[in-house]
This record gives C-alpha cells, sequence and structure tokens, in this order.
C-alpha cells in the first residue's frame, strides 16, 4: 500500500488550496480594492511569516470568475528583477502581463513599450488606462518590496523618484492601477529617509502587520492540510507541534511534516525526542531570525525568561514595550499571568546561542568555551528544578508538554555533560 504524501512544505509557500486564517486582512484588502478608491495596501510582518502565501491567495481569489470582471491580478517577486532599475521592473510586469492577456492591441501596446529603451511609470498609464476601458484594475502584488527601496547613497534619487511615480499611478483617475505591497518591514519604516514632496509614500496604502497564527488558525491548519491523506493528528501530538512551534507558520510546517513522516513510519508517536532534535536542527536558522531581528531590550528580557532569571528582569519589563512587542510577535505567551517563551526548544536555543558564539581555535578559547558550556549546564539543572517542582504539583498525571519539556532538558543536560567531559579532556592533553 503506497504510503500518503506528506502535505506540508516548510521550505515553500502554502499553495491557495491550503490556505488557512488571515480573514481580517484578507477582507480588508478586498474591501480597500472594492472601494471607489481602488485602494491599494502593504503588509508587512516577519521573515516565514505567511506574507508569499497570503499574496498568492489574494492572486487567486482575484482570479476568480467573481472578481475577475473588475480586476486583473498579476504577481510579481521583486526579488526576480537583477540589479533593480524601473525600467528592470516594469520590463518584468510587461513580460508578465504578456503572457496573460489575448487583447491584440493591448499586446502590441506592450511590445512597443518592451521596445523602448527606458520605461517610466507615466509609460505605464497607457496599459493601465487600455485594461480599465474593459472595466478592469490591474492590481500588481509586490512581493520582496524591500528589493525595490533602495536607500543607499548613489540609488536614494532613483527609488524616490520612481516611488513618487508608483504613487501618482495609484491615485489618478481613472483608478486602473491599485497595488498590494509585501515586504519585512512596515511600509513607514522602509521608506526612512525618503523625503517626498507633501505626504509619505505609506500614506497612499492601507497598512496590515501579519502576527503569528491564533490557536483557532492552528487548528484550521492541521484540519486542512491533513484533509485527504488518511492520517489524523492525536491531540497528544497536536498539542507537541504547538509547544515546539507556537502559531509561526514556518515553524507549525516544520513540526507537522516531521511528525508527519514519522506517524507514517511507526505510527502513533510516544516519544519525542528524535522528533525534538530534527526540529531544532531544521529551524535554528529561523529561530536566529527570530533573534537578530529582536531589539536589545528585547533580547535582554528572552535571554531572562529562558534562564528563568525573572525577579529583577521582568519585574522591570512587564509592563515595557518591550514585553508588548514580544508579545505581538508571538515570542512570548501569557503575558499578563506567567510570561513564556513560545517555545521550549527556542528558549533552549537562546541559552545556547543567544550570545556571539566562541570559537575553538586556541586554548584560551577553549577555557572560555567550557565555561560558557558550564553556565548552560547551570541554567539547564536550574530549570529541571523548575519544572520537576511544577510536576510534582500535578500528581501522577503531568501534562505531556511539560513532560516532553522535562525529556528534553534531561537529554540536553546528558549532551553538556559528554561535551564537558570532552573539553576538560582536550585542554588535560
Amino acid at each position: 500500500m503506497a504510503h500518503p504524501q506528506n502535505p506540508f512544505t516548510p521550505y515553500s509557500p502554502v499553495s491557495p488550496a491550503y490556505f488557512v486564517g488571515r480573514k481580517r486582512e484578507i477582507q480588508g484588502i478586498l474591501d480597500h480594492l472594492a472601494s471607489a478608491a481602488r485602494g491599494s495596501s502593504a503588509i508587512s510582518g516577519e521573515r516565514r511569516i505567511g506574507r508569499t502565501s497570503l499574496l498568492h491567495y489574494l492572486t487567486e481569489r482575484l482570479s476568480e470568475a467573481a472578481l475577475q470582471e473588475y480586476f486583473f491580478p498579476l504577481y510579481v517577486d521583486c526579488q526576480s528583477i537583477p540589479r533593480f532599475t524601473p525600467t528592470r521592473f516594469w520590463q518584468r510586469v510587461l513580460r508578465l502581463l504578456e503572457n496573460k492577456i489575448a487583447d491584440d492591441s493591448l499586446g502590441k501596446a506592450i511590445a512597443k513599450l518592451l521596445g523602448q529603451e527606458e520605461i517610466s511609470c507615466t509609460d505605464i498609464e497607457i496599459v493601465s488606462d487600455r485594461i480599465y476601458q474593459d472595466g478592469q484594475t490591474l492590481v500588481l502584488l509586490l512581493d520582496e518590496f524591500e528589493w525595490v527601496v533602495q536607500t543607499d547613497p548613489a540609488s536614494i534619487q532613483m527609488t524616490h523618484d520612481f516611488l513618487s511615480g508608483l504613487r501618482a499611478l495609484i491615485n489618478r483617475v481613472p483608478k486602473g492601477l491599485a497595488l498590494v505591497i509585501g515586504a519585512a518591514q512596515p511600509l513607514d519604516k522602509l521608506c526612512e529617509g525618503i523625503e517626498f514632496r507633501g505626504s509619505p509614500f505609506s500614506n497612499a496604502f492601507l497598512l496590515f502587520r501579519l502576527r503569528p497564527f491564533t490557536e483557532a488558525e492552528v487548528d484550521r491548519f492541521f484540519t486542512r492540510m491533513l484533509k485527504g491523506t488518511g492520517l489524523e493528528f492525536t491531540e497528544d501530538e497536536r498539542n507537541y507541534v504547538k509547544q515546539v512551534a507556537g502559531g509561526h507558520p514556518l515553524l507549525l510546517q516544520t513540526a507537522s511534516s516531521l511528525l508527519f513522516e514519522s506517524r507514517v513510519r511507526v505510527g502513533p508517536i510516544e516519544n519525542y525526542w528524535a522528533i525534538s532534535k530534527r526540529f531544532e536542527e531544521q529551524a535554528s536558522h529561523h529561530f536566529k531570525s527570530l533573534w537578530e531581528a529582536s531589539t536589545e531590550g528585547e533580547k535582554t528580557l528572552l535571554l531572562a525568561m529562558a534562564t528563568r532569571d525573572l525577579d529583577h528582569e521582568l519585574t522591570q519589563a512587564r509592563l515595557t514595550r518591550e514585553l508588548r512587542s514580544l508579545t505581538e510577535r508571538g515570542l512570548v505567551v501569557h503575558p499578563d499571568s506567567h510570561p513564556e517563551i513560545f517555545s521550549f526548544l527556542f528558549a533552549q536555543w537562546i541559552i545556547e546561542n543567544g550570545e556571539r558564539p566562541v570559537g575553538m581555535a586556541d586554548p584560551e578559547t577553549l577555557e572560555t568555551r567550557l565555561t560558557t558550556l558550564k553556565e548552560g549546564h547551570t541554567i539547564y539543572e536550574r530549570n529541571l528544578e523548575h519544572l520537576k517542582f511544577k510536576e510534582a504539583q500535578h500528581g501522577p498525571n503531568p501534562p505531556l508538554d511539560l513532560v516532553n519539556e522535562i525529556d528534553s532538558l534531561v537529554n540536553r543536560i546528558v549532551e553538556l555533560d559528554e561535551q564537558i567531559l570532552n573539553l576538560e579532556k582536550t585542554l588535560r592533553d
């Protein structure tokens, strides 16, 4: 009997058929597009939070019969435009558009523009007006927009002029063009340092910031992704994924993919240690991204939580901007009662990697490395003591998430014991 195909895709955008969540953002963007203003929107959010998946989903929605009557959607990955210039940008847009149209007269207009040495924003009025004559608004869904906004001294004037031209295009009448922009940073922050006459570029957009999934969205994620596979995760398995991944789409896809593979091979999971080890390996680059995107204050608070050194740090930070920001980013949960890092594996990553790693090139550096390992060992022992106290309070049936975290800490302490012994032997030799 053939094994079911793994539906989880941690390394590529989710196809529209599997898309879940983001109802508020989707409705807000579609309503803004459908208004008389044919309004433009900008989506921001941390790396791998689902911006690309959302833009692909919106492209699909705008292509449905009910909306295609009014909109002509075109997805453009700005990262695919090498050595960005306005002309290269419009060449990319026009070639993508050329592949989608059936109108000969519009095709000739596009071919003429592509024959020009340079293409400006005003040249595109010809195309958008022609599409508008058929009752449609051209909607450019621009992913990785940070590749467009170049603020180095040599490029800032080009960027200023290009953005000013884009704003003029979306504001002109007839409303032949609208934009849906995706970028890691909010548009106002992305365009910092570019001075516009009149209002800033971002004022022409309705702004949305993507957050991690809610618990209800995570449950819908499981249901949608597993549909048709003939396999269901148990409640314990779902809780494990939530425990290590929180509501972060990439981490949910990664943990679920590993769990699915294991379920196909061995059936229901009883020991999650092997999955946790593989998850750590695959998620480490994203943990690093989350850490590097944090401010110094946020890093201080995360370290305090990871090491359970909370008495001073958390008292000082409980109501500060750092705690609010970490909660909004989905890195901290339960902010009003007992704030915790969303994933015990991310907490372990912070303990071991939260500060600049020490190289191992000479005896003095080895000594420093040994000190770091022993400090980590002490922190894990303290955390383990704290968790065992919580376990004892639950009696003979502690919750699975607590058992998983204790097992993970015990195994990590064993690993550190071995590393410390090997390093001490190296120094003696």
